[in-house]
């Protein structure tokens, strides 16, 4: 299956991402947080699994779900990332996250999503372009747009929670992939 409109990154089929070690957890292990991360074939947008992200994170605690790359990708080509998303209950708040540069200086760069009311009764498309990330708060240059699609070190789906508040649900991811970068059109006044 093909993601919408570019080159695919997982489609959540079995085969391992060429590159990586597949989706891996991290998570803050002072505390019981719970992340699983894997294809299930529970219910997928195309073919017959997706990837489950089943979440119950505490107060003020953290967890990703990593794809880390073995070498940087050149994904400069393209216009930022693509996927389909179906969540339990709507409101449910989860980062996708982008690392880039090399493992001793990775920057990280996140987009905030919040659940929509149409997610819970089928899949959506999301599509996230590179300038829709923003470098995080505890890094250098905090809030810096993304600009180094040429030096992906990998990306991963983050949950955290607001202040003293736990973060518990699900949602599903399907179709992965890479959004085609659009020839620039000329501009015209008017």
């Amino acid at each position: 299956s093909q993601a919408p409109g570019g080159a695919l990154i997982d489609d959540f089929e079995g085969s391992v991402p060429s590159g990586t070690n597949g989706w891996e957890v991290f998570r803050d292990e002072s505390v019981p947080t719970r992340l699983r991360c894997e294809a299930d074939a529970t219910a997928a947008h195309a073919g017959a699994q997706a990837l489950v992200i089943d979440f119950a994170i505490r107060p003020n605690s953290w967890a990703t779900c990593n794809l880390l790359y073995g070498s940087p990708q050149d994904w400069s080509g393209t216009d930022g990332l693509t996927f389909y998303l179906s969540a339990a209950q709507a409101g449910l708040v989860f980062n996708v996250d982008l690392y880039a540069g090399s493992p001793d200086a990775q920057e990280t760069y996140q987009y905030t999503i919040e659940t929509p009311p149409d997610s819970v009764s089928g899949w959506i498309s999301i599509s996230l372009y590179w300038s829709d990330f923003h470098r995080v708060a505890w890094e250098e240059d905090a809030g810096a747009v993304f600009d180094h699609p040429e030096q992906i070190s990998g990306l991963a789906f983050g949950l955290n929670t607001f202040p003293d508040t736990p973060n518990e649900g699900m949602i599903r991811v399907d179709d992965l992939g890479l959004i085609e970068a659009q020839p620039e059109s000329p501009v015209t006044s008017q």
